[in-house]
């Protein structure tokens, strides 16, 4: 092996990070702190400067956007961005900023986790309406005790519109909880127990 070539390797990785700064910029505290992320993103990115919070005097170093929303005026403060990634679902309205330059790349993230969480609020919402928890909850208010038949998963058909990697997700939970799956997609999709269209 050419050590010279591998140092020369080494030495050029070392100049992009240094190069390199990170700008997370949540706004959500009740979900995710800004300080929070970076903590974890710290150890794999040694060296590399992550500014937490709106773009502030550092502006012209950020190459890399964290968001879960781009802000207006954010990205035209940022003359050197070369990548937003998306913290959460969809990126409609980042693709769509007036601000945001054609030469940006947009990215989203696809993790288990948020997928998972999407699929059990629904499932709550729906479980909730068989199990008539809002009437039940009204009439506690009420001081009252009226009982409702309730609704069984099986023989109740749930539809799910959109079977990408979320809807995927929400799909199975349903499945796997006893419901009749029907779902929509742009292109057919072959997921277990789903009447997929």
């Amino acid at each position: 092996m050419d050590t010279s070539a591998s140092a020369s390797a080494a030495g050029a990785g070392s100049r992009l990070f240094a190069a390199m700064a990170l700008q997370i910029d949540i706004r959500q505290p009740e979900w995710m702190r800004e300080e929070s992320l970076r903590d974890l993103l710290a150890p794999h990115l040694p060296g590399v400067p992550i500014h937490c919070g709106p773009p502030g005097d550092h502006a012209a170093d950020i190459i890399m956007l964290a968001t879960v929303k781009l802000h207006p005026g954010v990205a035209a403060r940022l003359p050197n961005l070369k990548l937003v990634q998306k913290l959460g679902a969809g990126v409609d309205g980042i693709v769509r900023d007036p601000d945001l330059p054609a030469r940006v790349r947009v990215c989203r993230l696809k993790p288990d986790a948020p997928a998972q969480e999407i699929a059990e609020y629904f499932a709550a919402h729906v479980l909730g309406r068989l199990r008539h928890i809002d009437r039940y909850r009204d009439q506690a208010v009420r001081g009252e005790w009226t009982q409702h038949p309730p609704g069984h998963c099986r023989g109740t058909t749930v539809a799910v519109l959109g079977l990408g990697h979320i809807g995927s997700v929400v799909a199975d939970i349903f499945v796997r909880l006893g419901f009749r799956v029907t779902g929509w997609s742009r292109s057919l999709k072959d997921l277990p127990g789903v009447a997929a269209y």
